[in-house]
């Protein structure tokens, strides 16, 4: 009989598309952050994209970001083909 359930860590890596509506999420969330201006000086408020398109973080660190805009009528923050987000092999 075939498993029904998984277990995914919150700290399992994930890769996501951002919307253009994520990436304002994300540079808002990441100001509100920056109290003392460090992030913003080093260049570490905007999301880092890599060549495929595709932002990268941890689970807990999506959810704490875009958990509020995630909700359903929602333009939303990631760019959703089938609803997935990519939980990449550790």
């Amino acid at each position: 009989m075939e498993d029904k359930e998984i277990t995914v860590s919150l700290n399992a890596p994930i890769k996501v598309r951002l919307t253009e509506r994520g990436k304002e999420l994300y540079i808002k969330c990441m100001k509100d952050i920056d109290t003392n201006g460090v992030m913003e000086k080093h260049g570490w408020i905007s999301p880092k994209i890599d060549k495929d398109g595709y932002w990268h973080s941890q689970l807990w660190e999506f959810c704490q970001i875009f958990g509020s805009e995630m909700h359903d009528g929602n333009p939303g923050p990631v760019v959703c083909e089938n609803l997935e987000i990519i939980i990449e092999k550790q």
